[in-house]
């Protein structure tokens, strides 16, 4: 498992400063799995790292920390804020007990999928995921706008066939599907940058109930087709 910290002013601006970000980088999928216990019903996990340069002092017991995972050969990404439960400072090794917060339950499940190798490319299995090969493009705040294919779609969301290098998860979306040119805004759940399956998996965000019944629709016709 590789690692390091960021400052978060530089990853995501505008968060008040001093504030950091972890990234974990963990090509063995089983080491996440077992690394993540479960205390008192709370998911936990311990870091571990060199005394020097060590746990930056201001990531103090109670903070939230941000974190990035890269799971995974393909180095999937998932963004998840954990708990700083307990610091222990050794000669030669710094601990820190991190705790999943209840509140994102659905990404604690999405990390733990992933790194058991299942394919899920937006947040939940709950809603059935139809094969398909349909036109998106991708509305960008800046830059031209981007092409892709979503080569599965649900009633929550789809996985999309794109370059994978502007989206980071978290991110926010504007999607047009299909020839019929419906739009529907979104948010990017995970990220493949690598491998055959390159692309992001992202959540409908609905702004009306009309979006809701276009996609209903949409997948409706997508499920019947032959």
């Amino acid at each position: 498992m590789s690692s390091r910290f960021r400052n978060s002013a530089s990853v995501r601006p505008g968060r008040p400063s001093p504030a950091f970000e972890l990234e974990l980088g963990v090509p063995d999928g089983d080491e996440l799995v077992r690394s993540i216990t479960e205390r008192d019903g709370v998911a936990e996990m311990l870091y571990a790292c060199d005394a020097s340069p060590g746990v930056p002092e201001e990531i103090a017991e109670g903070s939230v920390l941000p974190t990035l995972f890269r799971v995974g050969r393909n180095a999937r990404e998932f963004r998840a804020n954990l708990r700083v439960v307990e610091r222990i400072a050794g000669a030669a090794q710094h601990t820190l007990r991190l705790a999943f917060i209840s509140e994102e339950s659905d990404r604690q499940e999405l990390i733990r999928l992933a790194a058991r190798g299942e394919s899920i490319p937006y947040l939940r299995r709950g809603a059935e995921r139809v094969p398909c090969s349909m036109h998106v493009e991708v509305v960008m705040t800046q830059g031209a706008n981007l092409k892709g294919e979503a080569t599965d779609v649900s009633e929550r969301g789809l996985f999309l066939a794109v370059n994978p290098d502007p989206f980071h998860v978290d991110g926010l979306v504007d999607l047009r599907l299909g020839d019929e040119a419906l739009r529907v805004a979104g948010r990017v759940v995970s990220v493949v940058r690598s491998g055959p399956s390159r692309g992001v998996g992202v959540e409908f965000n609905f702004a009306s109930a009309s979006e809701v019944k276009q996609i209903r629709e949409t997948v409706a016709r997508l499920r019947a087709a032959p």
